[in-house]
């Protein structure tokens, strides 16, 4: 009876012994299987290990789901679809619906990396109704991501929207969208990003940023910021999306995640692109390359330090093979002598180009400086003489006229006749003092005098339309004072654009707006006319015009279609 007791006793620990040795040595297989570099290699080790041991059920899972994972990660998508259909077989045979779920939509990713979308999209919905009926709210939430991604791809947003709405919906309501959550979610803004709904995204963007950064998800967090960036570029804040994903970048680079920094990198340079920061984009497409081949080229580059070590023993039979080998070396070193010499030429080639454009293009600026000092001299030359021509006119000429008005006045005259012609006479000197003295002041008006270049140009507006042309004229923010050649300039310029649309614009209404900030001036003329036509393009006013902003380094832009009206820009910032 003891011998029977002791009997029993020894074979249920030796039981317990070996299902926790078989259990440890599972662990210890998947820890080994973990670190082997080759996806490749890793999968052979699965299959065999298969092959050899009997798996229960927990186990046959956690082994499809390795297999599956390093297919899709090596892009062997039909070998991940073969064990997700083993998986499923399995499922439905000890009837497990979660499991069921979750291997039908293992079975439409599968058919999603193969390109088949529509066997993709019916499994999808077959895995997202499994899940349903068997209240496996999580599974549920991620099929109908799933589908919204195959809609999304395809353009069918309101479809889309519908089940990514439904999918963020279930995280919320078990508290877990900013959680499992974050996917749908960040994937609900991208779509309202295509669509046009720029606020919506970017609330959904921020928020998904904030909590991917709570939850530590370094992976979701830069994916969110790059869609963020992208989404500032859309909306014409592209120096701030630059801004996001260089802090993208920075998280990455402490990461070392390679398969996001190429995301990272990828939409870095367009962002540096679009705002034409080309030889910031150039480094980091060069970068992005790189990365792309250290990635990309791994497997490759083990294979064959694999080969490298496998034949190093391997011994020359043949004299005529090491013979050929020998040649064959010293062919390659003389190449590469070759490749050194003539890449040290093009080195050398490289620089002095480099060294002769840099010294065209200062010689250029020089000269572009040189021209530009001559023109402003020439311009102030004229200007000077506008001024004294102007002040002899006010004070000799006009001057003259009135005093010679006044001596008239004094002459009494009876006769009726005389007295007719003298009074014709009077009036006609005070019409002549009346136009030298408009000569005068258009010539340089007496506010620009007074640093007064809002009712210089006001005074300008009134004597040029008021007559003939249908006029507003409207002053926005605070004046700022300018240098006398600015003013000047401006002055000059408002009146060739004046004299323009008397002359050629056959407009019925003009709208003048001047607007101030704290550091610029912005003149904008609009009027109804016909619009700028090829001769008054290419006009000596029009370049004249140009000539003058470029003086002061205002930017002066025009909009003209034909009878659309005209639309004039000049925008002056004050050097501080």
């Amino acid at each position: 009876m003891l011998n029977l007791k002791f009997f029993i006793l020894f074979f249920y620990f030796t039981l317990i012994f070996c299902t926790f040795s078989q259990k440890n040595r599972f662990i210890t297989f998947f820890q080994e299987v973990d670190s082997t570099y080759d996806d490749n290699e890793a999968i052979e080790k699965l299959q065999k290990f298969k092959e050899i041991n009997k798996l229960n059920l927990t186990e046959q899972i956690i082994f499809n789901d390795k297999i599956i994972e390093l297919s899709i990660n090596i892009q062997k998508y039909s070998l991940a679809l073969k064990y997700s259909l083993d998986g499923l077989k399995m499922a439905e045979i000890n009837k497990i619906d979660s499991l069921m779920s979750y291997y039908t939509m293992k079975i439409g990713s599968s058919y999603y990396f193969l390109n088949k979308k529509d066997k993709a999209k019916d499994y999808f919905y077959k895995a997202y109704i499994i899940a349903k009926k068997s209240y496996n709210w999580t599974q549920e939430a991620k099929t109908l991501n799933n589908l919204a991604t195959i809609y999304l791809e395809s353009s069918q947003y309101q479809k889309a929207e519908k089940y990514l709405l439904k999918s963020v919906e279930i995280f919320r309501q078990h508290g877990q969208l900013y959680q499992l959550g974050l996917v749908p979610y960040r994937l609900l803004a991208t779509l309202y990003s295509d669509i046009g709904k720029y606020k919506e995204a970017e609330k959904i963007y921020l928020e998904t940023i904030s909590h991917a950064e709570k939850n530590k998800d370094t992976s979701m967090l830069c994916y969110s910021m790059m869609y963020y960036a992208d989404l500032l570029s859309k909306t014409n804040q592209t120096k701030k999306g630059i801004s996001i994903a260089y802090k993208a970048l920075g998280i990455q680079n402490i990461q070392q995640n390679k398969t996001t920094t190429i995301v990272v990198y990828n939409g870095l340079s367009s962002l540096l692109i679009k705002d034409k920061q080309f030889e910031k984009a150039s480094a980091t497409l060069i970068k992005l390359e790189l990365l792309k081949r250290e990635v990309f080229n791994d497997d490759l580059e083990k294979k064959v330090a694999e080969t490298e070590v496998k034949y190093k023993t391997a011994k020359i039979k043949q004299q005529k093979e090491l013979a050929v080998a020998k040649a064959n070396a010293e062919k390659r070193k003389k190449n590469n002598y070759i490749l050194f010499f003539l890449s040290v030429l093009l080195l050398i080639f490289v620089f002095f180009m480099t060294f002769y454009y840099k010294l065209q293009v200062k010689r250029k600026k020089m000269e572009l400086a040189n021209q530009k000092h001559i023109i402003e001299s020439v311009v102030k030359a004229q200007e000077d003489e506008k001024r004294r021509i102007a002040r002899d006119l006010h004070d000799g000429i006009c001057q003259k006229f009135a005093a010679t008005k006044l001596k008239f006045s004094n002459i009494n005259i009876n006769e009726t006749n005389e007295k007719i012609k003298f009074t014709e006479s009077l009036s006609l000197l005070d019409e002549s003092t009346n136009e030298l003295r408009s000569i005068s002041h258009n010539i340089m008006p007496p506010a620009l005098h007074q640093s007064n270049l809002v009712e210089a140009i006001k005074q300008l507006a009134a004597h040029s339309f008021s007559n003939q042309i249908s006029y507003s004229f409207e002053v926005f923010g605070t004046p700022i004072l300018f240098s006398e050649n600015e003013q000047i300039n401006i002055y000059r310029i408002s009146q060739e654009l004046f004299a323009n649309i008397l002359k050629h614009s056959k407009a019925t209404e003009v709208a003048i707006q001047i607007i101030f900030s704290s550091s610029s001036i912005n003149l904008l003329i609009e009027d109804n006319g016909v619009g700028i036509g090829k001769q008054i393009s290419e006009g000596i006013g029009l370049n004249n015009m140009k000539l003058r902003a470029e003086i002061i380094n205002a930017k002066l832009e025009f909009s003209s279609g034909v009878n659309a009206g005209t639309t004039s820009n000049l925008v002056l910032v004050k050097k501080m």
